[in-house]
Order: C-alpha cells, then structure tokens, then sequence
C-alpha cells in the first residue's frame, strides 16, 4: 500500500512541475487569483517566483486528497514536541482549529484512527461533494460512530457544536474556511501578513462557552516527504485564561502562527485563491 502511495505522490509531484497556467482558462483563473493575492499579502516576493510557488501549490492540494487517501501508510510525525493527547480527548473533547496548510486533511484521519470521536466542520458545498466519502473512510478505521459532520453555514450550526461538545466529541474546524452562519458579532478584523481581514471568531467563542480548551493545530511539508503536524497552540485549558483571553485575541494567536507558517512556505496554504473575500485593506504599518 506504500508503493502505491509513493508512487502516485512522484506521479503527482511529476506532473505539477512543469504546471501552466495558461493551459485552460479555469487554470489562468486560478492562477490570476493566486498571484494577485500573494502580491498582495506577501509584496516582498519577485514575481517571478510566483509561477514556481503556484505549480507547487496545485501538487499541494492534490497531495491533500491522495494523503487522506493512504491516512494509514502516510510518513508523518510530531514537530516540536507539541503532540496531542489522543487519550485524552477520548474522554476530554475539545474544540480543534486549524487551517488549509501542508497536509491539512490529514489530522481528521489521524484523530479518526486513534479512536477521538469527532465533528468535522464543513461548508454544505464540501459537504455534498465529499462528506459521503470521509464518513465512509471514517468508518473504515473501526471505530464506532467515529465521525459526524456539522454543516458551517447552517444557521443552527453553532447549537450543533456546543450539542456536539456534551456527546464528548471533538470538533474540528478550518479558520480560514470563510464558511459560518455566524453574525456580525462573530466576525473580527485581524492583521494578516501585509493585509487586515475578517476573520471568524466563532470557534474560540464557543470552545470559552463550553468550557473546553481550543487547540491550533498546524500542519507542514517536510522535504524529506514526511507531514510534520503539532499542537502550536492550548487555549482556554483553565478558568483564568477563559476569563482572560477574549475570542478575538485567541483568534488572532492562531492566525499569528498561520502567517509565520505561511511566510516561510506560502505553496502549503490552499487559501491563496480565496483571501480577497475576506480582504478589509492593506494593515497597518
């Protein structure tokens, strides 16, 4: 199963080298998106590294499904002796963000496999189109009722969470998915890179409303092949910090350690096609 997995990663990363964008016209689309969003949050990059950095974000995003995929053969390990306690979460849930970096479907499996009972966050578009095949891989690690799926943009979605949180399953959510029934009052501008965004803020609300610690979790590309994945951030693990920390600081801690990430490998991040939706303007100083 390796094999076959290493082999389809080379076929992968083979094809992608050589990417053009002007090959189809959603292809040149991609790619207008792409270049003018990374100009825009990361100026200090030549243009000319632009088309390298896209061909490998495409062979990124395709290396994402083909992880989860062969989520039982994948080479990956801890980083920075940052782990999570999946016993733990077994009996503790708590509430996961993360984002669309590195190997970002990789952790749901992991936590599927090490036997966490979990609630995937997803937009009703993702959900259509791929939520059928993760509960069916879900099921396939053997454990029972080891996935349910929350829709994001429902406009329950948040009571679906905290219900989630008292059947003792973790919820699993992407920051950066820009997908939630969340109101104004939910949203907060942050800096990100050399730009400010809207930003949710529902996540850390309702992990402080529930009383269960809000873990970042950060995922990467090693270039030795392996997925590098650890826990970069534990928040509201006590009383005094969920009386300390509001929402949007938490929130802005997880997104401080996403652009830090992202300044060093900005092909991992899958979101370069979408961050003017969340654009208020150029940051600040």
């Amino acid at each position: 199963m390796y094999k076959r997995y290493l082999q389809q990663k080379l076929e992968i990363e083979a094809k992608t080298a050589g990417y053009s964008p002007v090959s189809n016209l959603a292809a040149y689309r991609k790619f207008a998106l792409f270049t003018t969003n990374l100009g825009l949050a990361l100026p200090e990059l030549p243009l000319t590294e632009h088309l390298p950095l896209f061909a490998k974000a495409v062979a990124n995003r395709q290396l994402c499904f083909l992880d989860a995929e062969y989520s039982a053969v994948v080479p990956w390990a801890w980083e920075h002796g940052c782990a999570l306690d999946f016993e733990n979460l077994k009996k503790q849930p708590a509430v996961i963000g993360t984002f669309h970096v590195g190997s970002y479907r990789l952790i749901n499996h992991l936590l599927v496999r090490h036997g966490v009972r979990i609630a995937l966050l997803v937009s009703s578009a993702v959900r259509e189109r791929q939520g059928a095949d993760f509960l069916n891989d879900s099921r396939l690690a053997g454990t029972d009722n080891p996935c349910t799926l929350i829709t994001a943009d429902h406009p329950m979605a948040g009571l679906h969470i905290l219900r989630a949180i008292k059947n003792n399953r973790t919820v699993v959510g992407y920051l950066d998915g820009n997908h939630g029934s969340a109101g104004p009052q939910h949203m907060h501008v942050l800096p990100f890179l050399n730009v400010s965004i809207h930003a949710r803020i529902g996540l850390a609300h309702l992990a402080r409303r529930a009383g269960v610690p809000l873990y970042g979790v950060m995922s990467k590309r090693n270039v030795d092949g392996r997925i590098a994945i650890w826990k970069n951030r534990s928040i509201y693990t006590n009383r005094d910090e969920r009386a300390r920390i509001s929402p949007e600081t938490a929130t802005e801690m997880l997104y401080s350690d996403l652009a830090a990430l992202v300044k060093q490998k900005p092909w991992q991040w899958d979101q370069w096609y979408y961050l003017h939706e969340c654009f208020l303007g150029s940051a600040m100083g």
